[in-house]
């Protein structure tokens, strides 16, 4: 293999990981194009197959740790099936009209040098959100937030996929992965179990105290302006959802806030994009997953949420350069009986 080719491919050459990535490339029987760059946790480069020109984006994960986490599969990033489940959430979404980007092929690559999850998948169309966002006026902003709460309302509407099922409630849903995620905080040395407990005593008089319907469904789980593909010609134009390696059956209210927290921009937000991206969900799809009187405070709980599980993931795959933030960022969520006057009202 050339060295070109090897810068190509944007790994370090001389580790197991960016071995076992050639030789899939090989299997594949695709060539680089380009190296796409590297997220928070995946690579992906675009791809030409060899033999027909097709063109298509190879994400592949991150090395997997050999530690057994209790929230492996729960938190999408750390799960070694995560681009086949993707690869089904996808399947069953588009079929009701979510222009949900397809994968082509998924798996696992798992030898005694390396350990990681890939999938070969459609190349998006148009451009990604983020690019035109902040320049959006508040109507283009609103136009975008309710398309997106229609197509979240759809897919919320699908109960289980071949590779994901649930029996939970969705306060036991919250209540275990957030036991799980603190247990695997310990195990890894981010939290004390002294921090932990503290950390779930707020968590669970936030829940407590929250008005939770039990509407449960297929999650995105990580919905925001850089996962939406738009037109270049015309940005409120919705053309592919990316990413979906998060997907899960979990509490349709968590990703209705969580969502609509970060189209608001959070803290100082707009609080007509909030609304407007939850109202259009739940008109669409099995309805609201907190009471509508309980939809700001609910911030707190998803916040929390949110934050635990990306501590302890990117802990996991040694991704810690935000972690320290992270962690920062968790410390006023934990704080009692003032967590709900933080999230009392977007426009404040």
């Amino acid at each position: 293999m050339s060295h070109e080719y090897e810068n190509l491919i944007g790994i370090e050459s001389s580790t197991p990981y960016s071995s076992e990535i050639r030789k899939l490339f090989e299997k594949l029987k695709i060539t680089p194009i380009s190296h796409l760059g590297d997220g928070t946790i995946n690579h992906a480069w675009l791809t030409t197959n060899l033999e027909t020109g097709l063109k298509t984006v190879l994400v592949v994960g991150p090395q997997l740790t050999q530690v057994d986490l209790k929230s492996r599969t729960d938190s999408g990033y750390l799960d070694a099936h995560k681009f086949l489940k993707a690869q089904q959430a996808a399947q069953a979404v588009v079929g009701l009209g979510v222009p949900a980007i397809q994968f082509l092929q998924a798996g696992i690559v798992d030898t005694p040098r390396a350990r990681f999850a890939w999938g070969l998948e459609e190349v998006a169309k148009g451009q990604s959100l983020d690019k035109y966002w902040s320049d959006m006026s508040t109507a283009e902003k609103l136009t975008i937030s309710n398309q997106l709460g229609t197509l979240m309302g759809k897919w919320h509407t699908i109960t289980s996929l071949p590779a994901v099922r649930s029996t939970e409630t969705a306060q036991e849903w919250y209540q275990r992965r957030a036991v799980d995620l603190l247990a695997d905080g310990i195990r890894l040395g981010v939290f004390t179990p002294l921090r932990a407990q503290n950390i779930m005593s707020s968590f669970q008089y936030v829940l407590n105290s929250l008005k939770i319907n039990n509407t449960m469904g297929l999650i995105h789980g990580d919905l925001f302006q850089a996962n939406v593909f738009v037109d270049t010609n015309d940005p409120t134009e919705i053309t592919h959802i990316i990413d979906w390696e998060t997907a899960t059956i979990g509490h349709i209210g968590y990703e209705q806030v969580l969502s609509a927290w970060w189209f608001a921009e959070e803290h100082g937000g707009n609080q007509e994009v909030f609304d407007t991206m939850i109202s259009s969900s739940a008109s669409r799809g099995v309805g609201l997953g907190f009471t509508e009187s309980d939809l700001y405070p609910a911030v707190a709980l998803v916040d929390m949420f949110w934050h635990l599980n990306v501590i302890v993931s990117c802990t996991a795959l040694h991704h810690t350069t935000d972690v320290p933030r992270w962690l920062d960022e968790l410390d006023p969520l934990v704080s009692q009986p003032a967590i709900f006057n933080t999230y009392a009202d977007l426009s404040h």
